[in-house]
């Protein structure tokens, strides 16, 4: 178990180092050595984004977690919070459990974002 935790740590902290493009109109994606299918078939699926998402990785209650969000005043959406494993854990339609989390993550850092795709 141990080396499971090791792994995602080391995830999360390569994650949180990952350099992103400075070019706004191409989505920006880091790949990293090790990291999750699950996160990289997310980033795939919104790198032609219609309202602009983005990727955090964080610590929330002693463990590794990535949430896609929205920031695009322009539009209306749920913010998702996943394990590192790629498993859901609620979402901003669940008041409770989402203020709790907004309130106890740590070492939150965006680690991917795109810009609204080209149609």
């Amino acid at each position: 178990m141990a080396m499971k935790q090791f792994t995602i740590f080391l995830t999360v902290i390569l994650a949180l180092s990952c350099s992103k493009s400075e070019k706004k109109e191409n989505p920006v994606i880091c790949i990293l050595p090790g990291e999750p299918a699950w996160l990289i078939a997310k980033k795939a699926e919104y790198s032609k984004c219609v309202c602009l998402t983005g990727i955090r990785a964080g610590l929330y209650e002693n463990q590794a977690v990535f949430e896609i969000y929205l920031f695009d005043p322009a539009c209306d959406g749920i913010n998702m919070v996943y394990t590192a494993e790629g498993n859901l854990m609620f979402t901003s339609a669940d008041r409770k459990n989402y203020e709790d989390y907004t309130t106890k993550v740590q070492q939150q850092t965006i680690i991917w974002t795109c810009s609204k795709g080209s149609q």
